[in-house]
């Protein structure tokens, strides 16, 4: 966030796609594991710097909907993204050529954001947004709705992950179920997460956010209420993918409201804020979940979320 408020929107987008190149790079042609470390950790870096970027772009810029709409194109791209890394190995070209691949295709996006990169940094901005008029970073953390947002963004991240981390054991260890449609429910769930985000964006339009958001948490409620239930499988299946549908427009919604919830000179460091605590959720809390399941059973799954 700070970074933003600094160089622009712009130049962070291009030095985070130049770091992601750099790191693709070193995983198709690392010699040895050292090497690879270092390119995990550039990858992770650019990723969290794009991430980020976009994520206050779009919260400056975009309607609950636009949003909604950029995150389903995220999952999109998770989605195509494996099933072409499994296709590449699957011709006997090796994993390496697979992140060979990746660094191509971020080159012509990194192409992109040189083409766009003076029109995205100023656009649109508010004198309360331009970077000489941000706010300092330790005022921005006395904010209590600051805080209250880090918090709920850290829980949202390790709802989202520990569901489509844990549901696959709970099924296939803990229920019985076989590996070919709990796989085939796990993936639904992801998948569900993308649909989320496409219709859910669009009900904002009449619905509202803040109406968006009560119905959202109510449904989700509602998912782990049946997937906490052992007896009926196809419950189970059903309160999985209704998570995943549920939850998929708070991440966006969350992020489009910003502005508004700690004032636009704090957005983009709250953002940010934001944005690296869902990732320390994505963490931690399925850890947290993997102790309580070691000590009490995979059916703490389903109340756990």
């Amino acid at each position: 966030g700070r970074l933003v408020d600094r160089y622009g929107v712009g130049l962070v987008l291009i030095a985070g796609g130049l770091i992601i190149i750099a790191g693709l790079l070193g995983w198709g042609y690392s010699p040895i594991w050292a090497a690879l470390l270092l390119s995990v950790f550039l990858t992770g870096m650019g990723s969290g710097l794009l991430d980020t970027t976009a994520n206050i772009y779009a919260a400056r810029h975009f309607s609950a909907r636009l949003t909604n709409w950029l995150h389903a194109s995220y999952g999109l791209g998770a989605v195509v993204g494996p099933l072409l890394t499994t296709a590449v190995i699957s011709w006997g070209r090796g994993w390496r050529l697979a992140y060979l691949m990746g660094a191509l295709l971020q080159v012509v996006i990194w192409l992109l954001y040189l083409a766009v990169r003076q029109d995205v940094s100023m656009r649109g901005m508010t004198v309360e947004e331009r970077p000489e008029n941000s706010i300092p970073l330790r005022s921005v953390l006395k904010s209590p709705l600051v805080w209250l947002g880090m918090f709920y963004f850290f829980m949202y991240g390790g709802l989202e992950h520990g569901a489509g981390q844990w549901s696959f054991p709970l099924f296939t260890e803990g229920r019985g179920v076989a590996l070919e449609p709990a796989g085939t429910w796990v993936s639904i769930y992801w998948g569900s997460l993308t649909v989320g985000r496409v219709v859910l964006g669009q009900v904002t339009a009449w619905l509202g956010s803040q109406r968006l958001l009560r119905l959202s948490h109510l449904l989700a409620l509602l998912g782990a209420i049946l997937l906490s239930i052992p007896s009926i499988p196809v419950l189970g299946f059903a309160g999985l993918a209704l998570i995943g549908f549920a939850v998929a427009p708070i991440f966006p919604t969350l992020i489009q409201l910003t502005p508004q919830r700690v004032g636009r000179k704090a957005a983009a460091t709250a953002v940010g804020f934001q944005v690296g605590v869902t990732s320390l959720g994505i963490a931690l809390l399925p850890g947290l979940a993997g102790i309580l399941i070691d000590r009490i059973s995979l059916e703490v799954v389903g109340p756990f979320l």
